[in-house]
């Protein structure tokens, strides 16, 4: 029989032989097998040197273990803060872990433009600066007939702060991965409801603008009736140029949706579609639905109105800056109990870029 092997067998020959030597994770050379070390095993001791250093208030420890975070850190072409700017660098894992509970929790995340590894100010062409105009051919361009207006994105410092943190948990944590996806996942909730409240109100003052803030002119319309209608809506929709109107998101707060459920156009359909994706907002007259809770419910002429928005959220710009940092204190009677005040600080910004924004006010 022949030892021939046709070039299917052979690709197959070669595949299973790559499955192989991947699965035991060796490194075949010399007299014997040599084990390499991965990325995840990697990032996993950083975490355990981190925590245990972390617990043990370590500054030895501590030291060695932030070298190798930031050099995970600039591995991933990731800038990083210097000790003057405050806490302890957390692993690369442990932010990212953080950076994506955030984008879970918070709405706005969701369906604004996020800019990763933002400097410490960054200036934003705005979308509604500038002009577009007609040039005769072979005619000169001239740089002084299109003026574009800037805005500047500043991420400003949030903290996210647990209390009664035990020696016991922060061992834990250093060895068992539930203990502390645990507590990225407590730190991220603070964070999140924090900063997102602040992505709707924020009047840029040590923090974000909002797009409810004055960096935002958007087009306005009162709800004409006593009770909330369908007309309310469709004209709150073509308040936004046509050139915008159907890139734009429906953006309300729990007790306006409650309001829209079960409402009808004058063909009898219903306006809102609910998702049959779990944890997707639905549809409103075509278009996207956000819950964002943030929305004031006591506005209006009787103080006991709310707002419905609809926008172009992509104009509305989110910056995040530096890694995440812990730092582990005492405060109040945390040294009698032996155990700690845990804060996390990070660097955020966030501004609306344009006003394509629309708001249906004295909803009731």
């Amino acid at each position: 029989m022949s030892d021939k092997l046709t070039i299917k067998q052979y690709a197959e020959k070669k595949l299973a032989e790559a499955a192989k030597a991947k699965s035991q994770d060796v490194v075949v050379g010399g007299d014997a097998p040599v084990v390499t070390e991965t990325d995840e095993s990697k990032s996993r001791e950083i975490n355990k040197s981190f925590f245990s250093a972390l617990a043990g208030q370590d500054g030895a420890a501590m030291a060695q273990a932030q070298k190798s975070i930031r050099d995970e850190y600039k591995a991933k072409a990731q800038t990083i803060g210097t000790d003057s700017e405050g806490g302890i660098l957390v692993p690369l894992t442990v932010d990212q872990n953080i950076q994506r509970q955030l984008e879970y929790i918070s709405p706005i995340r969701q369906i604004a433009r996020v800019i990763s590894n933002a400097p410490a100010k960054l200036r934003l062409p705005s979308a509604t600066g500038g002009a577009a105009y007609w040039v005769a051919e072979a005619a000169t361009i001239s740089t002084t007939a299109v003026t574009f207006a800037s805005k500047d994105l500043v991420p400003e410092k949030l903290a996210s702060i647990i209390p009664g943190i035990t020696l016991e948990f922060l061992q834990d944590a250093a060895i068992n991965p539930s203990a502390q996806a645990l507590l990225e996942s407590q730190l991220a909730t603070k964070a999140a409801l924090k900063e997102n409240d602040a992505f709707v109100n924020g009047d840029g003052t040590d923090k974000p603008f909002g797009f409810r803030s004055s960096a935002v002119t958007p087009y306005s319309q009162t709800q004409a009736g006593a009770a909330l209608a369908y007309g309310d809506l469709v004209a709150l929709m073509f308040k936004l140029p046509t050139a915008y109107r159907n890139q734009g998101t429906f953006v309300m707060g729990s007790v306006a949706l409650a309001k829209l459920i079960g409402m009808e156009d004058e063909q009898g359909r219903p306006l809102f579609i609910p998702s049959i994706t779990e944890g997707a907002g639905g549809t409103l007259l075509g278009r996207p639905v956000v819950i964002v809770d943030e929305i004031p419910t006591n506005v209006g002429t009787g103080s006991n109105k709310t707002e419905i928005w609809y926008g172009v959220f992509s104009d509305y710009v989110i910056g995040d800056r530096l890694g995440t940092t812990f730092d582990l204190g005492t405060a109040g009677d945390d040294f009698n109990k032996a155990q700690y005040t845990l804060r996390m600080l990070k660097r955020v910004g966030g501004i609306p870029t344009s006003n394509n924004f629309a708001k249906l006010t004295d909803v009731a």
